[in-house]
């Protein structure tokens, strides 16, 4: 009777141990799914729609889209295209007292950032590194091409212009739907360098200009909105902690070698002036 208590005990005691082993590995597989899961965005939740309300509110239709150039979530670039319009016909008398058309393609790329993940590892309280999280920088180059037809008042200008140059600002979360999209405000500008070749009309006479200016123009202005399937309070977050502590640590190796460098140069230069020292002591000893 002993004999069989003790069997039963054996096999209830190996099957708890299985048990135990099997749910332990499910779950490091579970988490082990998840953390690489996790790692990578999808792929509609790399795309943004944008439209800049400054254009409409000078009767100038435009959208721009966005795209995320890697999947991973420790991505910080993207690139945009952008094009806005209000027919310009081939041919413009300036009858009209005011005339303000304009056609425009646009090129950026963007590098997104938090102002804590600029110095994650700084010194003070985590909620204080963590200030303005919910505000992503931007910085990028941008390019791009207008034809315009514009008169305020005499003279009228006809032609195009080729930029290039700096764009930059934030975006902040506005809004997020159920479905998981979201509405944030882009604020920003752009400023370049100016190309035009234009047609100058003044008193009826036309006078043919091609130059670039000598000074940067600022070329676009943007108080806008942006549609993400992925609200910008949830995107750049993300720090890569391991290459944050590579970087670190070569920095830290480069500051010991330089540090190291100065010392041997120091020590050379003791004994360089201990060895003068004493040839001049001995040549006023002689």
């Amino acid at each position: 009777m002993k004999k069989q208590w003790f069997i039963l005990f054996c096999v209830s005691l190996l099957n708890v141990s299985f048990g135990a082993k099997a749910q332990e590995s499910y779950i490091n597989r579970k988490t082990k799914f998840t953390k690489e899961k996790t790692k990578t965005l999808p792929f509609s939740d790399r795309w943004s729609i944008r439209t800049n309300t400054i254009d409409w509110i000078t009767t100038v239709p435009n959208i721009a889209v966005e795209f995320d150039v890697s999947d991973s979530v420790y991505n910080r670039w993207s690139l945009g295209a952008g094009f806005k319009f209000n027919y310009i016909p081939r041919s413009t008398d300036f009858s009209a007292r005011f005339t303000y058309k304009i056609a425009e393609a646009r090129l950026e790329a963007r590098k997104y950032f938090r102002s804590y993940q600029m110095f994650p590892y700084r010194s003070g309280h985590r909620s204080q590194r963590r200030k303005g999280w919910w505000r992503a920088y931007y910085v990028g180059p941008y390019a791009s091409y207008t034809y315009y037809a514009v008169q305020f008042s005499e003279p009228a200008y006809k032609g195009k212009a080729i930029s290039a140059g700096i764009t930059g600002g934030y975006n902040v979360p506005l809004y997020e739907t159920r479905n998981g999209g979201a509405i944030d405000l882009d604020m920003g500008l752009s400023v370049g360098a100016l190309y035009v070749d234009h047609l100058k009309l003044k008193n009826g006479v036309p006078e043919n200009i091609a130059r670039i200016l000598p000074y940067p123009m600022l070329t676009d202005l943007r108080v806008g909105f942006v549609y993400r399937w992925r609200s910008v309070r949830r995107k750049y977050v993300e720090l890569n902690e391991e290459k944050i502590l590579q970087r670190h640590t070569e920095r830290m190796m480069k500051e010991r070698l330089r540090l190291d460098r100065k010392y041997q140069d120091s020590l050379r230069q003791d004994s360089l002036n201990w060895i003068k020292q004493n040839i001049r002591i001995k040549k006023q000893k002689k």
